[in-house]
């Protein structure tokens, strides 16, 4: 079975589940359905909720695949390259890339992250900024989904 997710579903799980380790969006890799067991999800799985039986399937299996979410992308091993491509895409004046580029040397350091993303609204960045996440989002939905051999549902 050639399993298909809509590219807004993909998102839509990068959008609202920040930082899942196991509770997130499933999809059965046989059969294609999703379950979404978060809080406040369509199945309730906290403390003995009717989903419990379910979820425990889900863990146990290997028939289920966790959507990526905003946890598998905010993390250090993805901040330089973020901080980096943000950097050499936007158009900013030569004091202002001074700035981040300076920045950017730090970016493995403590707080170095906490730093860059501290001198986005100060420089005047946040829409670019906010484009910059939103089309990264995307580019690591489509490379997760050509690794897991998903086709994505365009709209």
């Amino acid at each position: 079975m050639e399993l298909k997710v809509k590219l807004e579903t993909l998102l839509s799980c990068i959008e609202y589940y920040d930082d899942a380790e196991l509770y997130g969006y499933y999809i059965n890799v046989e059969t294609g359905e999703g379950y979404d067991f978060t809080e406040g999800g369509m199945f309730d799985c906290y403390d003995g909720g009717e989903g419990e039986a379910l979820f425990d399937e889900i863990l146990d299996s290997d028939k289920y695949l966790m959507l990526p979410h905003w946890g598998h992308i905010d993390n250090p091993d993805n901040h330089e390259e973020m901080a980096r491509e943000f950097i050499t895409k936007t158009t900013m004046d030569e004091k202002t890339e001074k700035k981040f580029m300076k920045i950017l040397k730090k970016i493995k350091r403590r707080g170095g992250y906490d730093a860059f993303l501290a001198e986005i609204h100060p420089s005047g960045l946040d829409e670019e900024w906010a484009a910059y996440l939103e089309d990264y989002c995307e580019k690591y939905v489509r490379k997760w989904c050509a690794e897991h051999n998903i086709t994505i549902l365009e709209e």
